[in-house]
């Protein structure tokens, strides 16, 4: 925060923010979670109608 004070910002200007790790674990959990399921559910189909 005490470099922010250290110069202006000016119309246009583009400012980057990184992510934290946290974030970055969160969108690959979000990306794998939905194959996982989908995976998880097709076993599940599949178990039972072999019973």
């Amino acid at each position: 925060m005490l470099l922010a004070t250290g110069f202006q910002l000016k119309p246009r200007d583009v400012v980057f923010v990184a992510t934290y790790n946290v974030t970055r674990w969160s969108r690959v959990m979000a990306q794998i979670v939905p194959t996982l399921n989908t995976l998880w559910q097709g076993y599940n189909v599949y178990d039972t109608a072999t019973r």
